[in-house]
């Protein structure tokens, strides 16, 4: 065979080749496409359950803290009631002191209460805030990595784009006017010397 024909042949079997990976590379990207699909439905499934369960376990523990101090209010207000009775017969600044102690008490049991409230929900909060910027940065990397390999894929395929070329012969002829530039300072600076050269000739006939 000519080397036409070897080069046609040659060229056949590479773009087969071309083909073929392209192929396999988008077959490749669409099975880490769906499986990184699959991972973060399972991650968005798993958090939908951490946040069910922390909302029940929360839950929980706020109706049993308020059934607690329910009881305690009961108790405390059967107390009072005997106690009022009782003080009835006795000076008012023991019932006023009895009164103090008590709202303190509540007042003490109330802010308790909203503390560990608070801290229950900023601790949750701030648990679903780093899962929430974990799983963003970890999906933000995927898209990166698969964007760089699709524009990978799409230069090696199909060249460059019309920009790149656009930008390529721009920058060619940038260098080629720097040089053009530069040619003609040194030509000029070797004018100059050549010009120099005769009137120093002729000042040392003069002498």
């Amino acid at each position: 065979m000519g080397i036409l024909t070897d080069d046609m042949l040659r060229l056949c079997h590479e773009i087969g080749a071309w083909r073929r990976g392209r192929k396999l590379l988008l077959k490749d990207l669409g099975r880490e496409t769906k499986a990184m699909k699959s991972a973060t439905a399972k991650m968005q499934g798993t958090m939908r359950r951490a946040h069910a369960q922390t909302a029940k376990e929360t839950r929980q523990e706020r109706q049993g803290f308020v059934a607690a101090l329910n009881t305690q209010v009961a108790l405390m207000q059967g107390g009072f009631r005997q106690a009022h009775a009782r003080m009835a017969r006795e000076s008012k600044g023991e019932r006023l002191s009895f009164l103090f102690d008590l709202k303190s008490r509540v007042a003490k049991m109330q802010a308790g209460f909203r503390q560990v409230h608070t801290q229950m929900a900023k601790t949750g909060r701030s648990a679903r805030r780093r899962f929430v910027a974990n799983l963003e940065q970890v999906v933000g990397g995927l898209r990166r990595e698969f964007a760089a390999d699709l524009a990978g894929a799409h230069r090696a395929f199909f060249g460059l784009s019309p920009a790149e070329l656009k930008a390529r012969a721009e920058a060619e002829r940038r260098r080629e006017a720097a040089a053009l530039v530069e040619r003609q300072r040194l030509e000029a600076e070797r004018r100059a010397r050549e010009e120099k050269k005769p009137a120093q000739s002729g000042k040392g006939k003069t002498a």
